[in-house]
């Protein structure tokens, strides 16, 4: 997913899948990303975020292949 918002800064990017951690950009928090990144991360995947400021924020993830697939 990529969105065309005002970014997150290069030192709250290691936070985000933290419980709790919310991040204040120009008025606005996000928060439930640990969610997403715990669900993720039980089914041995990874998520992953990249993100500049004045441009947006991509974020994605990976998941294994199921057995027997």
């Amino acid at each position: 997913m990529t969105d065309q918002g005002p970014g997150i800064t290069a030192e709250k990017l290691p936070h985000l899948f933290e419980r709790y951690y919310q991040v204040d950009s120009s008025g606005k928090q996000i928060s439930g990303l640990n969610i997403s990144a715990e669900i993720i991360k039980k089914h041995g995947g990874q998520i992953v975020v990249d993100s500049e400021l004045g441009k947006g924020a991509a974020f994605w993830f990976t998941l294994p292949l199921a057995e027997g697939q």
